[in-house]
């Protein structure tokens, strides 16, 4: 069931860091909503997958400028994680809709599970180690 599924907020003690995750946990929590109750529409899809491009760019580019300021010794991996994310949404958004427009609900219910998986294999893992490094710069 997907409200089993839904990740609780992962704090990373990164102000900015916390700041954008739980945007995406709303963000999350809206598309789950939207999909449990039969309500999401055309215009709400848009805005989760306007949400969700805009946040990967900003949210990713971020990360990866503090990476490269700092000389996170990861940074290749999680760049290739947030590559890696990146393509699978851009492939997914391409399935959201059925030919009419309409939501196809399967296919936003596997974008939820994704994202899910997301939250709880990245935010919750890599991110809370840059977290940790980035605190040890002085970074908060």
């Amino acid at each position: 069931m997907l409200g089993s599924t839904t990740a609780n907020m992962v704090h990373s003690g990164i102000l900015w860091q916390d700041h954008q995750h739980a945007e995406l946990l709303r963000c999350m929590r809206r598309l789950q909503r939207g999909i449990m109750e039969q309500s999401l529409d055309h215009q709400g899809l848009l805005e989760i997958k306007e949400f969700l491009q805009w946040y990967v760019r900003m949210h990713f580019d971020g990360e990866e400028a503090y990476m490269e300021h700092y000389h996170y010794p990861q940074a290749e991996q999680h760049c290739q994680q947030h590559a890696a994310l990146r393509q699978q949404l851009h492939d997914t958004f391409t399935v959201l809709e059925d030919e009419l427009g309409n939501p196809d609900l399967h296919a936003c219910a596997d974008l939820c599970v994704r994202l899910n998986q997301w939250y709880l294999t990245h935010i919750a893992g890599p991110d809370q180690e840059l977290a940790a490094f980035l605190r040890d710069q002085g970074v908060r």
